[in-house]
């Protein structure tokens, strides 16, 4: 059951960004190359798993070396392209907020494989993973930025603490 429900959550992350791409004036493009990637990176995650290259824990590390140097280099690329900016600042300042209550049911699917004695109980929120709070709070934060009752000074300090607070459930897997 844990299983589909990250299953689920892959695909309802797709989605989500698909909304945030048709805001855009080229998102057509932007959406075709970001399905790209996505299936180019599945295929590559079930290429490395079926390999068992990420059940050899010696050195050198396998997951930071085959998984999250070549996303964060993805990430860094993408940021910086001006389309991208430019995507951004066509998108709705409540949406992105919004989204981040998906951080709920990854809270509930690492508590699920917690259980299942997949994750060690320091990466749920019964350990030192309070990731949970962000998702309980981003539609609160949502609504207040569709409002108006709050400024773009307080949802940047509200996603500075979601990035510290997303550090620390890194840290704890």
């Amino acid at each position: 059951m844990v299983q589909l429900g990250f299953y689920l959550l892959s695909l309802a992350s797709l989605l989500m960004l698909w909304t945030i791409f048709r805001h855009a004036e080229q998102s057509k493009r932007f959406a075709k190359w970001y399905f790209v990637f996505c299936l180019g990176w599945l295929i590559y995650l079930v290429i490395i798993q079926k390999l068992g290259l990420l059940e050899n824990f010696d050195l050198p590390p396998r997951m930071p070396l085959l998984i999250v140097i070549p996303i964060v280099l993805f990430i860094v690329w993408v940021t910086s392209n001006r389309s991208f900016r430019t995507l951004l600042s066509q998108t709705p300042l409540h949406l992105p907020i919004f989204l981040q209550s998906f951080r709920i049911a990854v809270e509930l699917l690492i508590y699920g494989a917690y259980l299942k004695g997949v994750f060690p109980k320091t990466a749920t929120f019964e350990g030192i993973n309070y990731d949970i709070l962000v998702g309980i709070s981003a539609p609160i934060v949502g609504v207040l930025v569709l409002l108006g009752k709050i400024d773009k000074k307080a949802v940047l300090i509200w996603n500075i603490a979601a990035l510290l607070i997303l550090s620390l459930t890194v840290y704890s897997f």
